[in-house]
């Protein structure tokens, strides 16, 4: 839409933090994760199974995005974890560190 409007693009501020990572995630306690290990499972399989379909019907899944964000086509730039890993989540983790607004560590502390 920019481009039919002779926009162009400045920059690509999330590239200072990585060419990918996930922009949110769910956790909960460890505590509650061990009192609740079924609800963890089934929920961390939908989300799985959601994100693979959503990754493989991208036309499908943007319209669906479109339709609860009101951003018009939306596919194109959105690509769904169908896991999180430490690798990915790093980056944050150092941009927070260096800008002072963490102590930084290791993310794989957190799995």
């Amino acid at each position: 839409l920019a481009k039919k409007k002779n926009m162009r693009v400045l920059g690509y501020p999330f590239d200072a933090i990585a060419k990918e990572f996930p922009v949110n995630a769910w956790a909960t306690t460890p505590q509650w994760a061990k009192d609740h290990p079924d609800l963890v499972d089934s929920f961390g399989a939908v989300m799985r199974r959601t994100a693979t379909w959503a990754n493989g019907n991208r036309a499908k899944s943007g319209e669906i995005l479109a339709k609860y964000t009101n951003v018009a086509s939306p596919a194109a730039t959105v690509r769904y974890a169908e896991q999180l890993t430490a690798t990915m989540i790093q980056p944050q983790i150092d941009v927070l560190a260096k800008y002072g607004n963490i102590s930084g560590f290791a993310a794989t502390e957190l799995f």
